[in-house]
């Protein structure tokens, strides 16, 4: 998600606000080969504390910060491939 200087969704964001960030998290899960255990790992994590929230909060600013986290820790600048395709499906670019 973007956010201006005053914590506000940018407009362009708006339109993907309706996504919830725990299925964006197991989309990606999916994605990730075996290799990638750790990161796996923390989206399960992610996922299952998260499970049992409502949908609106599921699309809460709080949701995305969390998974932004987890995002920008294993893939601080996306190289490979895969990693882009991560990264299009994590901006909602592209539907897992």
């Amino acid at each position: 998600m973007f956010y201006d200087h005053t914590g506000n969704i940018t407009s362009m964001e708006k339109e993907y606000n309706n996504r919830s960030a725990v299925t964006v998290a197991a989309k990606i899960m999916c994605e990730l080969p075996e290799s990638e255990e750790k990161f796996k790992d923390d989206l399960l994590n992610f996922v299952i504390k998260k499970a049992y929230s409502s949908p609106e909060l599921c699309k809460s600013k709080e949701f995305w910060l969390q998974l932004e986290k987890i995002m920008h820790t294993h893939i601080p600048i996306p190289k490979t491939v895969l990693q882009k395709k991560i990264v299009n499906i994590y901006t909602g670019f592209l539907d897992a």
